[in-house]
């Protein structure tokens, strides 16, 4: 086995157990996330989403983009507006 897999299959071991997270686990792995959460898929380790795992999402994607995406505040609607009224 290869580093490469080697660190896969302990990224994908971790995350079933849900000690890391599916950011970590893609780093541990030195994957992209959609390649991460491929070889969850390809071994039957279901994908859990939480809280936390979005906040840190955006936090990556605020080092990557640059973006400010945490600091945005929702988009406020209308109740009568979203009801088409």
């Amino acid at each position: 086995m290869s580093e490469a897999e080697w660190r896969l299959e302990l990224a994908c071991a971790l995350y079933s157990r849900a000690r890391i997270s599916a950011v970590a686990g893609s780093h541990l792995a030195e994957t992209d996330l959609i390649t991460f959460q491929g070889a969850l898929t390809g071994r039957n380790i279901p994908r859990s989403y939480s809280a936390s795992d979005l906040h840190n999402d955006l936090a990556a994607m605020d080092r990557t983009l640059g973006e400010g995406l945490l600091s945005r505040t929702r988009p406020s609607f209308s109740t009568s507006r979203s009801l088409g009224r």
